[in-house]
């Protein structure tokens, strides 16, 4: 180009993203372009110099723009089909409801009237609680369509992802080659930050959620602080240590694809470094088995221990962000349920420290024990993994 020909206007033609400012630019140019032609090529480099970099910042801009609007439009497609399959067990729990009304059935139609209020208000995945044959098809049916349509929308998460770091690295590298360090450093920084591990979360989703506004470490530091005191005339067994570690419990080495057997605990007879797994899946994980798990603890007890009532303590560290059980407890076939609160961070075992911990209690009434053998259980029936800090079964006084 043969800038000692052009005017004004014909320089910034060739340049129209700088507008009238542009314009004023050469104006101003073009009166000292006669006089000296050496300082006009170099006004030109610096004039277009920031150009290039703004070009590449915008660059980086309107690629993260991009990014977080598809994005966006995953997570709307996820929360239209999430409604899609609750509107759709709703309507067949008013077809099951009427049904059940029709024949006479009352208890029937209470129980699904119960899920049906309960489901409408939350619209969170339904308890299952082992009802008529019935319910339970059409509640393992929402189960399976929710869990199906996760995975789907982690995979479009993790697609775009990939999408939008390709599109960072071949920005990188051309920084890079033109010498802006900086640029290419931020860039950098937006790929490091794209490589950290994320996870899909549902929009939808309403089960009550612990304090967010806490850290994790404030929130184990509380959860130590008020750790409930027993005495020790009242307490008939514990597993683990209350210390806000699961590390003493069987396949804390992180070997949970090891994991095979549910446990079958005797008190006096099992360890937990040995017989007690420091987590408890659920049928949501499938290298679980995609099946219910119930943990189970044998023990005995005398007469006078029998009399009294009792609670367990559930010390739990961690639940999956994505489906928390609906626990079902059981001591000699007296039944509790506890409904775990999910942690935002944990996306699975890997996360186990990320949990905000808790105390969860069932508690059960005199007579719920019997003298000599004694058998509690812990069923999860709906959900995914959660991890143990310890258990105990407490006395409300000692004998």
């Amino acid at each position: 180009m043969n800038t000692n020909s052009l005017s004004a206007s014909e320089l910034s033609a060739w340049f129209p993203s700088l507008g009238k400012l542009g314009t004023a630019f050469f104006q101003a140019l073009e009166s000292i372009r006669s006089r000296n032609r050496k300082l006009l090529v170099l006004a030109c480099g610096i004039a277009f110099l920031p150009l290039v970099l703004r070009a590449e910042t915008s660059a980086l801009a309107t690629a993260k723009v991009r990014y977080e609007q598809q994005r966006a439009a995953v997570q709307a497609a996820d929360a239209a089909e999430r409604k899609a399959f609750f509107d759709r067990y709703i309507t067949t729990l008013h077809a099951m409801r009427a049904k059940a009304q029709g024949a006479g059935d009352l208890g029937g139609a209470l129980e699904i009237y119960t899920e049906q209020e309960r489901v409408t208000q939350a619209q969170t995945p339904p308890i299952g609680r082992g009802g008529s044959p019935e319910l339970e098809k059409v509640y393992v049916a929402l189960r399976e369509n929710l869990r199906q349509l996760e995975m789907k929308s982690a995979g479009s998460m993790t697609r775009l992802a990939g999408q939008f770091d390709t599109e960072l690295e071949a920005l990188q590298k051309s920084l890079t080659k033109a010498g802006q360090r900086d640029q290419a450093q931020a860039v950098q920084a937006e790929r490091k930050a794209l490589a950290k591990p994320t996870s899909f979360t549902a929009s939808t989703t309403a089960t009550a959620q612990p304090a967010n506004d806490a850290t994790q470490t404030d929130a184990k530091a509380a959860y130590l602080k008020n750790l409930p005191v027993v005495p020790p005339g009242k307490l008939l067994w514990r597993i683990g240590k209350v210390d806000g570690d699961w590390h003493e419990f069987a396949l804390a080495s992180r070997k949970f694809k090891n994991f095979q057997d549910d446990a079958d605990y005797t008190i006096g007879v099992s360890s937990p470094e040995k017989d007690w797994p420091y987590f408890q899946p659920g049928p949501v994980d499938a290298w679980a088995g995609k099946r219910k798990h119930e943990y189970a603890v044998n023990f005995t007890v005398t007469p006078l221990q029998a009399a009294s009532a009792v609670t367990l303590n559930l010390y739990v560290l961690a639940v999956l962000q994505s489906f928390p059980p609906h626990l079902q407890i059981s001591l000699n076939g007296v039944a509790r349920e506890i409904a775990l609160k999910k942690n935002k961070k944990v996306r699975g075992l890997g996360d186990a420290d990320l949990g905000i911990p808790c105390v969860e209690r069932a508690s059960f009434p005199a007579g719920t024990l019997k003298a000599g053998k004694n058998r509690l259980t812990i069923l999860n029936p709906d959900g995914s993994i959660f991890v143990y800090d310890a258990l105990e079964l407490v006395m409300a006084s000692a004998p």
